[in-house]
Formats: C-alpha cells, structure tokens, sequence
C-alpha cells in the first residue's frame, strides 16, 4: 500500500525525526492553546473571507476577523478555504495548523529523499541533514505556524 510506505517509522532514521517533530509541533499547538495564543490570525481571514462567499456577502473592502484582515487574494482561495467554513473556527484553525505541520514533515521527507538518490547518488538516510534543514527553518515555521499562513 502506498500511504504504508509515507507513514513515519520509528525504526527509520527519517522516520524518527519525524515523528520527533511531529511531536514537537502538536506540544507547540496544546502550549498556545493553554497561552490562548491559538490565534492564526491569517487563517483567520481566510477562514472569514469563504464564510462570506459562502453567505454571498463581499470579499473585498471589508476586514474578516481582525481590523487590519483584508482579504487581498484570488477568489478562488477563498474557494479553498470554503470547506473549512462548514466547522467551527477552533476546530478549523487546529486542522489548518496540522496540515501545515504535516506538510513541512512531508517536505522534509521529500527533501530528503532527492537529496540522497538525485544529489549523492547514495541510498541511506542521513538523519542529521534533516534537523539541520528543521532547524533552519524553524523560526520561520514556528511564524507561520502561528499566523496559520500557507506561504
């Protein structure tokens, strides 16, 4: 089965260190929570902006969410985002939130993998090359995470 093979593992280097940071990011989620910093003010607008797609009102000029949440994309992320309207908005921004986190472990994974067989022309994991790259990146993660932003 195909999903089998994406799925962590412990026993793979790669695996572990993803499932340590997948770790890593639901006890960043439940210590925002327990802050009541669990804002994603940019999912915010978005999650406002296909609420009022969905109920026919305008997406432009109006602020969704904050008094500075202007939706100033494409309609068609408001499409996007329009199934997300159809729970409520905790539950929304903790399923936004856990996308983002799978894609970046995703994405680390895919890293990793054109690394060792495009690059090195090598077929064993390297473990290190991953933190290295998570730690890199995790300032900025740790913001988008927060915002709940797709860039």
């Amino acid at each position: 089965m195909v999903l089998s093979r994406a799925l962590p593992r412990w026993n793979d280097p790669v695996g572990r260190v993803q499932l340590v940071l997948l770790a890593l990011f639901l006890l960043l989620m439940v210590v925002e929570h327990i802050n009541g910093r669990f804002w994603l003010n940019d999912f915010r607008v978005y999650y406002g902006a296909a609420g009022s797609l969905r109920n026919g009102e305008p997406l432009y000029g109006i602020a969704h969410g904050l008094g500075s949440g202007l939706f100033k994309y494409a309609p068609v992320l408001a499409l996007i985002y329009l199934p997300f309207t159809l729970l409520p908005y905790t539950a929304a921004a903790t399923l936004q939130y856990l996308l983002i986190a799978l894609a970046f472990v995703d994405a680390l994974r895919r890293m990793d993998h054109l690394l060792r067989t495009q690059l090195t022309g090598q077929a064993e994991a390297r473990p290190l090359v991953l933190w290295l790259f998570a730690l890199l990146m995790g300032v900025h993660l740790h913001r988008e995470l927060h915002l709940g932003n797709i860039n």
